[in-house]
């Protein structure tokens, strides 16, 4: 009568080396029937206390209460919740090696089967805290996926991403790809079908690897000069790519940029012409990279906490808040429109849970 839970003991030192995937329900039954049948055996009821003390078993437990908290931690992350997720952030960091397939599966199940999610539910699996991690982790392998998010059609992006397509997917994919991914990122830059957000945070990766030393300076010069003549007709893309232009000092085409301007191509709400006037200041390459290494917007992700924990979700001792309808009182608040409380964030990162 006593096999099975001998057999469960054998299996302490393969639980934690056990390949984590997205269904861990199995894994836990087993981890919690092997929690349970250790503290029956430490009460020396069925083996003396001497033949659990060895260092082996020990670590064995270790090692199980770790895995436990991993997979416990990675189940919390696949949602945005009310308070920023940093007990969860620092258990992954610590076992970034086992935890890495399981960021990335959850990236790629979502771009593989983004069609298959159904419109009207709030419960899809969250992909942010997977991507920022796999960002800080340096994790090429999730460069493919990431991408195919970010040329989501334009609903389905700002559906899933929100104000990340705006403020993180340049970082997110600058930190994730090689040289080896330029081509990859400028057939989204210049995909016409994707707006302009979508298409400039693909523009800002790439200066952002110019920072890091990824792509030269020469080559993003030339590109953008490429830009500047294909879409000088676009509207809604043509400012971004003159505010990048700005962002690198890129003097070889502003005498072109003015003409833009003078042939009113050009948003000014966006970006103004004085700083392309001829007797413009000129802006060292080194003050251009500590720029743009400096902006917390345009950096690489080093680091998910600091990277996260400022957002207006997770603001805590806020008092309750109860968003402020229009007149009829009938409409409910979308989550992709802007908060009612006037945080400028978007309602699903905001006080939707609130």
């Amino acid at each position: 009568m006593f096999r099975l839970p001998a057999l469960a003991l054998l299996l302490v030192p393969i639980i934690p080396k056990l390949e984590l995937t997205s269904d861990t329900s199995c894994r836990f039954v087993l981890c919690h029937a092997v929690n349970s049948w250790y503290n029956v055996f430490h009460s020396g009821y069925l083996f003396p206390p001497h033949s659990l003390a060895s260092s082996s078993f020990t670590q064995n437990k270790h090692e199980l209460v770790v895995y436990m908290e991993l997979s416990q931690a990675l189940e919390n992350i696949k949602q945005i919740g009310d308070n920023f997720a940093k007990d969860e952030v620092l258990c992954i960091r610590e076992n970034k090696d086992t935890a890495i397939p399981v960021l990335l599966d959850i990236v790629r199940n979502i771009a593989d089967n983004f069609d298959e999610i159904p419109e009207s539910t709030e419960d899809i699996t969250d992909p942010a805290y997977a991507m920022f991690l796999l960002a800080e982790f340096k994790v090429h392998e999730a460069f493919d996926p990431i991408i195919r998010l970010l040329e989501l059609e334009e609903d389905e992006c700002d559906w899933l991403l929100g104000d990340m397509i705006t403020c993180d997917m340049d970082s997110i994919i600058a930190s994730i790809a090689t040289a080896g991914d330029i081509k990859r990122i400028k057939a989204v830059v210049e995909n016409s079908t994707l707006n302009e957000f979508q298409r400039y945070a693909a523009l800002k990766a790439l200066t952002i690897m110019y920072s890091e030393g990824i792509y030269p300076r020469a080559e993003l010069v030339d590109y953008l000069g490429n830009l500047l003549e294909r879409f000088a007709d676009d509207e809604d893309f043509i400012s971004w790519i003159v505010g990048d232009c700005k962002d690198i000092s890129a003097t070889e085409h502003y005498a072109r940029i003015r003409n833009l301007f003078k042939n009113n191509k050009v948003d000014t709400s966006i970006i103004g012409v004085k700083h392309f006037a001829e007797d413009a200041p000129l802006v060292s390459e080194e003050e251009v990279l500590k720029r743009i290494k400096e902006d917390p917007y345009t950096k690489i992700i080093t680091d998910t906490i600091e990277s996260m924990n400022w957002w207006a979700c997770f603001k805590e001792n806020q008092k309750p808040f109860v968003p402020k309808l229009p007149a009829t009182g009938n409409k409910k608040v979308g989550r992709n429109e802007l908060c009612p409380c006037g945080s400028g964030k978007k309602y699903k990162k905001c006080c939707l849970n609130k």
